[in-house]
């Protein structure tokens, strides 16, 4: 496993319809989903940790992250917040990912 260099918080966005959880965040354009919000939850992490690696294999994360306004943080927040409005079936949830060196 890589070594840690730091961690970024996201917002998570999930909905349910129909008997199926969306997950997107906005801040990374990574959508996934699952028959329960844990499926979706678990997918979008997982995906999100891809696209971080795929922008850091491209040698373009730190471009990415400022265009987007995704702020690195060397220690893992202790506190994190988020302010979006929820509708009927909605939970936002911000999300700590790690960024590997």
């Amino acid at each position: 496993m890589a070594r840690i260099k730091g961690y970024i918080v996201v917002t998570v966005r999930f909905s349910e319809e129909g008997g199926q959880w969306s997950a997107i965040c906005r801040e990374l354009g990574t959508a996934a989903c699952g028959d329960t919000f844990e499926q979706a939850r678990e997918a979008i992490e997982d995906l999100m940790l891809l696209h971080i690696k795929a922008l850091e294999d491209a040698g373009t994360r730190q471009r990415f992250f400022k265009k987007h306004g995704i702020k690195f943080f060397k220690q893992k927040p202790k506190t994190v917040t988020c302010g979006s409005p929820l509708h009927a079936g909605e939970v936002v949830a911000p999300i700590t990912l790690p960024v590997a060196a």
